[in-house]
This record gives C-alpha cells, structure tokens and sequence, in this order.
C-alpha cells in the first residue's frame, strides 16, 4: 500500500484509515505538537490532538525488549509526566476497550499492531536496538500467549520513522541486520521498516497485511521531529492505537 492509501491527514495528525473498518484507532501526531515528557506544556499538546488522557497509557521507552498487558489500571499512566509511565517498557498490548496505547518516537519507528479476529492491539516502540533484541516478536507472542491471536490474524502498520535515505550508521550494523543495512560508497545506511517487517514476516504475519507510511522524519523535519536532524531539541511524536 502507499502512503496516500493508509493515511488521512487532519490538523496536526494522521489518522491510520486501514484499522478504521477493524474497530479500531489508530492515529500519530505532528510539529508542532510536542509529546515529550520534557514539554512542560505537554498537558496542552495532548488536549490539542484530541486525545482522551483518561484513556492514555504512555510508557518510559528503553530501548529493551520488555512488553507489558495493558488493562483498565494502567490508564492516566505518564500523563502527568514520567515519573508516572510505566517503567523500562517498549511495547503494550491489550484487548480491552477504551485503552489507549502510545509511544513516543524522534525517528525509531512506531509499529501499530491489531488482530482483526480477537480484536486484541499492540503499540510497539522498535529504535535498533529493540529491533537486535526483536521487540515486534516479542509483542506478537504476548499477543498469541495472552490472547490466542495469530500472526496470520494480525494487520500491522508502521509510522514515521528516520528511513535508509538518512539514517547512516556504523560498520557494525552490517553483520547485526545483514537484511536490513543499505551500503551506498563507503557509507552504511540501515533501514528500521524493512528489518520489522522481516521479523513481522518471519513471525508469520502475511506481507500483504503490512502496510507502511513511507514518511522519513529526517526527510520530513519540517513536519516531524528526528533526533537526528535536531539532537536533543528534538520534540517528539505520540503514536495512539485504541479499540472502539
């Protein structure tokens, strides 16, 4: 799928119009709305993306591999600011209704995750080093291990994320994602969209039930944050996904 069939641009968000007919939400933000935790008028951003922070359950991303069953009791989590996130935590699942999951992201990439059948949902924050310790996986089987869902069930769409176009890095990468690096000269680029969707493939979620944005947020710094382009300056997106 392309970009223009996934996405439906409105305000200072995109909506994810492929998990509309599933009964599901799914939605990420743009500048100049900041989502961080470091915003002090993050309260206001939230308001001002229409997101219902009753429902919101936000996470102090590590970069790890832990995944947590988000339920009623985890609401309101990280609204007040991170000290009330959930902890050293990179992916949420859950199956019930009126809980919204999120990550923050800069230019890692935010992979929304729904079984169409079970009606059961994942948010994942997957940045390289969630991806070497196959975050996507673990998040799909807490599904199936939790919920009795199916790779084969599963519809998965990725946000924006820093793309192969932008994102050089080390001489290392090439043996750690041999699939997933592009070399252009002397320069090493590695491609975060593709590595997850291999491990999403690999998990046995069909190719055509994955579907990109496209959007680089290094190429699109106007419209995004990239840690990247702008280091520590950098806002950040809010990636929501929510059963209605």
């Amino acid at each position: 799928m392309t970009e223009a069939l996934v996405l439906h641009k409105e305000g200072n968000r995109y909506r994810l119009k492929v998990f509309e007919a599933f009964g599901a939400q799914a939605f990420f933000t743009t500048r100049p709305l900041d989502m961080s935790f470091e915003n002090p008028d993050r309260r206001r951003a939230l308001a001002a993306a229409g997101i219902d922070t009753g429902e919101l359950v936000c996470l102090s991303q590590a970069h790890g591999d832990r995944v947590l069953v988000a339920g009623w009791q985890h609401r309101r989590a990280g609204v007040a600011g991170r000290p009330t996130a959930i902890q050293a935590t990179d992916a949420l699942v859950t199956g019930t209704k009126g809980v919204s999951l999120s990550v923050l992201t800069a230019d890692c990439l935010p992979v929304f995750m729904l079984d169409t059948e079970k009606r059961v949902i994942a948010m994942v924050h997957a940045g390289w080093r969630g991806l070497h310790l196959r975050i996507v996986s673990r998040a799909m089987s807490t599904m199936t291990k939790s919920f009795g869902s199916r790779p084969e069930d599963v519809l998965a769409a990725f946000g924006p994320a820093i793309g192969p176009c932008c994102y050089r890095v080390g001489e290392e990468f090439v043996s750690m994602f041999p699939s997933a690096v592009v070399r252009r000269r002397r320069d090493v680029f590695m491609d975060l969209a593709s590595c997850a969707r291999a491990e999403l493939e690999a998990c046995g979620v069909p190719a055509g039930r994955i579907v990109e944005s496209g959007i680089c947020t290094s190429c699109r710094n106007g419209e995004f944050y990239s840690y990247r382009r702008q280091g520590e300056a950098a806002g950040r997106q809010v990636s929501v996904l929510r059963l209605c």
